[in-house]
């Protein structure tokens, strides 16, 4: 491989390390690179890229439960069951995860105990970013914050609330996405750019998760389990929170652990396209 000096059966389109195009100028696809062969460089192909070991029946299995899932939750919100709803929203893009790291035994060295510890670990930090943000120091902010949005127009948001909410905490929740994952790159057995991205991923998805449960506390603590109104607009939320949320924070810390961890042997660490990458991941946060 030109790129990171890999050795590849000479019939290889790309290199099996680093995905790096061995064909040169005669093929029409360098500089892109599909995990699948049997998928296009340009398909919009979502579990084949977050979850980039499965070959093309397993990520079927994946893609049809999610698909079932994501039916049972949006039926769980038309019947007004919102704390079901919320919580198997907010950790189904998460669970899926790691039962998919578990499945392919990314790693020997038992899988288990180092992803679960990570998406522990980065939940345990949510939890506390999410509670500094949404209740001990910046509520009166967030309750301001919130009721603009509900009046409708930007014009109608507080300037600093909007500031804390839209820019300074998608920052601090990046760098918290990012810490865990970067540690464990550093480690030689997990340096490869492929396995920055799986901890970038199960990272963000497990940020989304735990913030989720912290900004919605007041649906498990209401006092009737079922409700019957505004439901049009809980369906929204729920989608959200369980499809647009999850992947958004998975993919953008991806992004950036992939680019720390970088190509071929050992790690890149805090270089300028780390930096450039984690600046593409907060601004998509903070769209």
């Amino acid at each position: 491989c030109p790129t990171c000096s890999s050795d590849n059966p000479e019939v290889a389109s790309f290199c099996h390390r680093c995905g790096s195009s061995l064909r040169g100028s005669a093929s029409g696809r360098t500089g892109t690179y599909a995990v699948q062969s049997s998928e296009g460089v340009n398909q919009f192909a979502l579990i084949s890229t977050i979850m980039p070991a499965t070959n093309r029946e397993t990520a079927d299995n994946y893609r049809w439960a999610l698909i079932v899932s994501a039916v049972f939750i949006v039926g769980a919100t038309a019947f007004g069951l919102l704390p079901i709803a919320v919580a198997a929203a907010a950790f189904l893009v998460p669970v899926t995860y790691l039962v998919y790291l578990y499945d392919v035994n990314l790693w020997e060295d038992a899988p288990a105990p180092v992803v679960i510890g990570l998406f522990l670990v980065t939940g345990g930090l949510a939890v506390v970013v999410s509670m500094v943000f949404f209740q001990w120091v910046f509520e009166t902010e967030y309750l301001s914050f919130v009721a603009g949005s509900q009046r409708g127009g930007i014009d109608t948001l507080s300037i600093p609330a909007l500031l804390i909410f839209a820019v300074l905490l998608p920052f601090v929740s990046q760098v918290v996405m990012n810490l865990p994952g970067v540690l464990l790159a550093r480690l030689p057995q997990f340096d490869d750019m492929i396995d920055g991205l799986t901890f970038g991923v199960a990272a963000g998805t497990a940020y989304a998760a735990f913030e989720t449960i912290v900004v919605f506390h007041s649906v498990f603590t209401a006092d009737d389990f079922r409700t019957t109104q505004g439901l049009s607009s809980w369906v929204v939320v729920i989608v959200n929170l369980m499809v647009v949320k999850s992947l958004i924070y998975g993919t953008a810390a991806g992004i950036a652990v992939a680019a720390f961890s970088g190509k071929g042997e050992g790690y890149d660490g805090f270089t300028g396209y780390y930096a450039k990458n984690f600046a593409l991941a907060v601004a998509a946060t903070v769209l």
